[in-house]
Parts: structure tokens; C-alpha cells; sequence
């Protein structure tokens, strides 16, 4: 009688990082970009509605695209630090977000472009040199006992129980980052009219990104995601993305591969 050459399925814990390590799985793995605005749109009637809820509870966010991801029985999703809790006023044409504690206006809400919050102003930003001694920086084990991590540190075991590989992302450290600090527009001006300051503020943002990755990491994921789109070619040149941004891609990897992380 033949024997059964039939392997044991994967998990789909096992099949990713076995993709990832660029061997072959006994399947493809799955691991579609499931954004919370998706699980929002796939599981509220009302999307506006749904957008205000998660953002006056943006740990319902974790718990959404956990939800899609078993869903539609993928193998990997992505889950991020939830942010900030905001209040939001919606006057049927405009969500208006407002501080929880202070009640200041800080923005809106694009309900065009995913449900993400268009601040009226840069949150900590850089108008001069001076500034970036304003700028905290809070190492990795400190980091992990503020709230945002213990509640991913949750929804990954909760993912995890389900079987799924969990990658997450620390903030942007170069164009992203820049923007934040500067505003978009001021952002692509100092590529060329402030190198010096450019250059200044991407080195704290790296250093920044690099502690949240170890908390990261110790909330238990399978992988860190580099997100930083406005590095992309469709913004900045190649030129640029190579003196600016290459560098700090390159020591973020070689700092957090120490740590037998995951990385893409």
C-alpha cells in the first residue's frame, strides 16, 4: 500500500512567516490590506456612524478589522496602536473633532478619503530649530505600560487564539514624519530649501519609530510594517528618497532584525 505523501496543513501563524523567510508554504498565505475604514464600511449600515464611534472608542478599531479578518478567513491582518480619544460633532455635512478633555476644535474628519482626522495643525510642530527639544521621546519600556499598547498587546493574543499572524507599524520616521512635524506642503519645500532641519527632524522621528518598534515587539506580533507612503516616487524623487530616507530605512532594519523581528 502507497503511503500518503500529504503533508499536515500550515497554520497560518506558521505559513506567513515561512513566506516571509522566502520558502515555500503548502499554500499561498493571504494577508490583504483590511484598513479600519473597510471593517467599518463591511459591518456598520451607517459608515458616518461608524467612523464617530471608533474615533470616540478607538479601541473598537482593533476589535473591527480583527472581526474582517476572520471574516474572510485570511491568514494575516495588520493591527495598530488605537489612537487618541476625540469627540465628534456631525452636522450631517461636516464631522467636527473636537479635544475629549479640553474641547478645542482640532479638526475634521475625511469622509472622503477613509474617515481619517485632517487636523487644523501640526501636533507638535517644528517651527524652528529650538523646537525639536520639545519633542518627547519615551523609551520602549516605558512605552508599553501607556494604554494604547496594552490594548493592542490584547487584541493580538485575541488574534493569535484565532490562529492569525499579526503584523504592526510603528510612526513614520522620514517624509511621513517630516509632514507631521512641518505640514505636507512645508514638508517637500525643505527637501530642497532646508536639508539641515530635514535631515534633524527625520533623525528624531527614527529614533522615536525605533522605541515603538520594541514595544511593539513585546506586545508579541510576528512582524513589524514599515509605513512611510510620502516617500513614495509619486511625491519625492528617487534622489531624494535616497539621501533622505534610504539611511533611515537601513538603520531601522539593521537595529530591529537584532531583535529576530520580521520586517517589510
Amino acid at each position: 500500500m502507497k503511503k500518503n505523501n500529504i503533508s499536515k496543513p500550515m497554520g497560518s501563524r506558521e505559513r506567513m512567516r515561512i513566506a516571509m523567510h522566502n520558502k515555500v508554504p503548502d499554500r499561498i498565505p493571504t494577508m490583504p490590506q483590511i484598513c479600519h475604514n473597510h471593517a467599518i464600511s463591511l459591518f456598520y449600515d451607517d459608515f458616518r456612524k461608524g467612523i464617530l464611534d471608533t474615533i470616540k472608542n478607538p479601541e473598537k478599531t482593533l476589535s473591527l478589522v480583527l472581526k474582517a479578518a476572520k471574516y474572510y478567513g485570511v491568514d494575516g491582518l495588520r493591527l495598530f496602536l488605537p489612537g487618541k480619544r476625540m469627540d465628534v460633532f456631525d452636522d450631517g455635512k461636516n464631522m467636527i473633532v473636537k479635544d475629549y478633555n479640553s474641547g478645542e476644535n482640532v479638526g475634521i474628519v475625511d469622509v472622503q478619503g477613509g474617515g481619517n482626522i485632517i487636523y487644523n495643525e501640526p501636533i507638535l510642530p517644528v517651527y524652528e530649530i529650538d523646537d525639536l527639544d520639545k519633542i518627547p521621546k519615551v523609551q520602549a519600556s516605558k512605552l508599553i505600560e501607556f494604554k494604547p499598547f496594552y490594548l493592542l498587546k490584547k487584541a493580538v493574543k485575541k488574534a493569535h487564539a484565532s490562529g492569525l499572524f499579526v503584523a504592526s507599524a510603528p510612526p513614520g520616521f522620514t517624509m511621513n514624519y517630516l509632514s507631521e512635524r512641518r505640514g505636507r506642503k512645508q514638508a517637500l519645500l525643505d527637501l530642497i530649501d532646508n536639508p539641515d532641519l530635514t535631515k534633524r527632524i527625520m533623525d528624531i522621528g527614527l529614533e522615536i519609530s525605533i522605541e515603538y518598534a520594541k514595544a511593539l515587539i513585546k506586545c508579541e506580533i510576528d512582524a513589524l510594517y514599515i509605513g512611510d507612503p510620502l516617500s513614495s516616487a509619486s511625491l519625492i524623487s528617487p534622489m531624494h528618497f535616497e539621501k533622505f530616507c534610504l539611511p533611515g530605512f537601513k538603520i531601522f532594519c539593521d537595529e530591529l532584525h537584532r531583535n529576530n523581528i520580521l520586517i517589510y
